[in-house]
């Protein structure tokens, strides 16, 4: 079994499409009966934004006898020493995340999707006659102040979405944000209909 480590400097994380597979650093173990810890370390240059584990390895058993190869607990850490792989649950996972990306969409849900599920109810639109203004407060405090990308609920670009007399409409006014924060973004809604703004975010602070 030969365990590889790749990186590459472009965008796509799929190690297959990495922009120049080059070679970190690789181990090689025999595989037995028994679970084995294996380990590789290496130097990560400046400018790296891929990295990639690959896991190579050529079968020697004959039919039908198993000659299956179990992988499990993979870790990539910062460090000089590698450490005890550490379990964390969904959710503890989930809510490292909410420091540097959030949005109101559920999980699985691509933001920009048309769904009215987590739409954001962000004040007053207007007065009838000016514009008014609305905002969002996170629900974790970003790691820095963001400008987040705002939909309504049927993935309308910085437009916004409202109810009145018991019916949805969509694709109104005109979002601009005024205020970014870490804890909230505000904006001008470009309407002045005295109603409430409902509106989807998504807001990337990045590592």
């Amino acid at each position: 079994l030969t365990v590889e480590l790749f990186r590459g400097a472009g965008t796509n994380q799929r190690l297959y499409n990495f922009s120049t597979l080059t070679l970190l650093a690789s181990t090689t173990l025999t595989p037995t009966a028994s679970p084995q810890r294996v380990s590789v370390t290496a130097t990560v240059p400046a400018g790296v934004t891929q990295l990639g584990l690959r896991l190579r390895w050529t079968p020697v058993g004959t039919a039908p006898a198993g000659d299956a190869l179990y992988v499990t607990a993979l870790q990539i850490e910062s460090g000089t020493t590698p450490t005890p792989y550490e379990w964390r649950s969904y959710w503890d996972e989930f809510a490292t995340c909410q420091p540097f990306y959030q949005k109101s969409y559920d999980a699985e849900v691509t933001p920009g999707t048309s769904t009215g599920a987590g739409l954001c109810a962000c004040g007053v639109a207007g007065t009838g006659s000016v514009n008014g203004n609305g905002g969002i407060k996170f629900p974790v405090k970003m790691r820095t102040a963001v400008a987040p990308t705002l939909w309504d609920s049927q993935g309308n670009l910085n437009r916004f979405s409202y109810y009145s007399g018991g019916t949805l409409t969509h694709n109104a006014g005109s979002l601009v944000q005024t205020t970014n924060g870490q804890d909230n973004v505000a904006f001008n809604t470009g309407s002045p209909l005295v109603v409430t703004p409902l509106v989807h975010f998504a807001a990337d602070a990045g590592f």
